[in-house]
């Protein structure tokens, strides 16, 4: 059974998941930032673009093909109101392998850091129902900052030293990092990336997962 960053995969995936189709194939849940990365608009209604290339393309210029992706995204979602969607993002997408949890940014701006034992409580409840439903749970860290300042530090920390040491759960983007290094790829509300900042981004999650690809 092949490991992604030190987790077996789940030996509960059915076969269908487990086909050479399916393998790999990932439904980008998330808030607005993620909703980018998984081939939507930067901000329907005002800015339509789609960053590209986007997931599958850039995979395919790595690994020689182009897996099964989805997007499942809400913009301005919190970690709370993602875990009572959650049984419905499962049950709408029976077939993919693996599940992105891509929350905490706004559950920084709403709450501070007042906010971040609930929200390792929500993730940690929503880690619980991918791994019983027979998938993958990838979790990045929330994209560094340049207006939330500590607050949202305090979040990446509870991801890494809470989140990422769950058996089972894959390492997904390491965000912070990478805009911490690239404020200039941020938009002026020091949040939302720049076109070359979600294009980067997905250059990112794919590096991520480059264990189901090879």
């Amino acid at each position: 059974m092949p490991t992604v960053r030190g987790c077996a995969r789940n030996s509960n995936i059915g076969p269908k998941v487990n086909s050479l189709f399916w393998a790999g194939s990932v439904v980008g849940a998330g808030d607005s930032i993620s909703r980018a990365m998984w081939g939507g608009q930067m901000n329907p209604g005002v800015d339509p673009t789609v960053p590209s290339p986007g997931y599958g393309a850039q995979v395919a210029a790595i690994h020689g093909y182009s897996p099964v992706w989805f997007q499942s995204d809400v913009a301005g979602e919190r970690s709370d109101q993602a875990l009572t969607r959650m049984p419905s993002i499962l049950s709408d997408n029976p077939l993919p392998e693996i599940i992105t949890l891509a929350w905490g940014t706004n559950d920084c701006v709403v709450f501070g850091t007042g906010g971040v034992s609930n929200f390792i409580d929500n993730m940690i409840d929503m880690v619980d129902l991918v791994l019983a439903a027979g998938k993958i749970p990838a979790i990045p860290t929330v994209p560094y900052s340049t207006t939330q300042g500590s607050n949202m530090t305090a979040y990446r920390d509870a991801i890494v030293n809470s989140l990422w040491t769950i058996p089972g759960v894959v390492h997904g983007a390491d965000l912070y990092d990478y805009f911490e290094d690239h404020t200039d790829q941020l938009q002026v509300d020091g949040i939302h990336p720049t076109v070359a900042g979600f294009v980067a981004a997905i250059g990112v999650w794919v590096a991520a997962l480059a264990d189901f690809y090879d």
